[in-house]
């Protein structure tokens, strides 16, 4: 769904780029965040005396779930949007996909 919501998005923003960019920092933020639940669960893991391994708290599953639903927003816009830019620069140049030249 987030990939149909790229063009829309980018216009939201004032363009395509600067939707990158900030999905970019988007991203960097939820590989942070990574960490962060990594070292709760682990931290959860040795305060239970390592009962919890396989079986992590409905807190720790939240989280995670969270995390991977909003990672799915910048990891949508990051595998269409360096296509989208390299197919606009190329027609702009006069190249393209399937072309022909008259020469």
């Amino acid at each position: 769904f987030m990939s149909l919501a790229v063009e829309p998005l980018g216009k939201l923003v004032g363009g395509i780029k600067r939707l990158w960019g900030i999905v970019n920092f988007i991203l960097a933020i939820c590989l942070a965040m990574t960490v962060v639940i990594s070292k709760v669960a682990e931290h959860e893991r040795q305060t239970s005396g390592g009962a919890t391994v396989g079986h992590p708290s409905d807190g720790i599953k939240i989280s995670a779930m969270f995390f991977f639903a909003v990672l799915g927003i910048p990891m949508a816009i990051t595998f269409s949007v360096p296509f989208a830019l390299a197919s606009i620069y190329s027609s702009a140049s006069g190249a393209g996909q399937g072309k022909l030249s008259n020469s």
